[in-house]
């Protein structure tokens, strides 16, 4: 049976991690363990609030991962209008189709905008382009 090399990593990472909070104190522990998951548990609750509805929403990195992930969550609560920012248009544009395909709000556009982040006169360029086309952001 050939082992899937990811899992055997993170397995591998995870007993590492194990035996190391063997070792530690107490107080490493509830640092290392019990802080993060608490933090996280009142977080996600408040950000499952955060009120997008009716907003316009610019996402980096849109065309894949997170960013995908993000848009596509923002645009099933209700967003008005998700401004998808990627280097690669034909990518932004499938994801605006998704996008669009999943929209709960009845006046939403997925509007795609190709841009490489790295470079600082494309990111002056597209929040200028941006901004005079689509007005404030609510959200970004």
């Amino acid at each position: 049976m050939p082992v899937n090399v990811p899992t055997a990593v993170t397995a591998s990472a995870v007993v590492l991690s194990l035996l190391w909070l063997r070792q530690c104190s107490f107080s490493t522990w509830i640092c290392v363990t019990l802080v993060p998951a608490l933090s996280y548990a009142v977080l996600s609750e408040r950000t499952k609030r955060t009120a997008i509805q009716d907003k316009v929403v610019l996402v980096t990195g849109a065309s894949s991962g997170l960013g995908k992930a993000f848009a596509l969550e923002c645009t099933r609560r209700g967003c008005q209008k998700v401004i998808l920012v990627a280097r690669t248009k034909s990518r932004l544009e499938e994801v605006a189709a998704e996008c669009v395909s999943q929209k709960a709000n009845k006046n939403f556009t997925a509007v795609p905008v190709p841009c490489d982040l790295t470079c600082t006169a494309e990111v002056r360029k597209m929040a200028e382009q941006v901004t005079k086309d689509h007005g404030a952001l609510d959200c970004w």
